[in-house]
């Protein structure tokens, strides 16, 4: 568990009002794995710096084109942050994917991600260690 001053943790409602992210979003990268906050003695999610370094490497990802789970995968596949070049690779081959499917895939796709909601996470996007603490 991180030491840090009872002051410095956030609920969920002012980590979302210091990152601009919505509380729903919040719960989804923690779904996902991608952060794992503390919960207090009532069961509500704590967040620390350590969950906030994560969420800001989020939001600089998820414009580049990443996914969640691919977001997952360059955050959690070392100690450190994603290197340029992990994050160049992803997006030339989702990039490269995307073309070569038809565009009326690409459309139908869309749709339906639309309609069915979000996309299924798999098990091994899972950043969390059975502590909770992030890798």
């Amino acid at each position: 568990m991180e030491s840090v001053e009872p002051s410095q943790w956030l609920s969920a409602a002012d980590c979302a009002s210091r990152t601009g992210l919505t509380a729903r979003a919040l719960r989804v990268y923690e779904e996902f794995g991608l952060i794992a906050p503390r919960r207090s003695a009532g069961g509500w999610r704590q967040y620390g710096p350590h969950d906030l370094m994560k969420l800001n490497a989020i939001a600089l990802l998820k414009p580049a084109g990443l996914s969640l789970a691919q977001i997952g995968e360059v955050t959690c596949s070392n100690a450190g942050e994603p290197t340029l070049r992990q994050i160049l690779a992803i997006q030339l081959d989702t990039w490269n994917r995307r073309r070569a499917m038809p565009s009326a895939d690409r459309r139908s796709r869309r749709r339906r991600s639309v309609a069915c909601g979000p996309i299924s996470r798999s098990a091994s996007t899972s950043c969390a260690t059975s502590s909770g603490a992030l890798k």
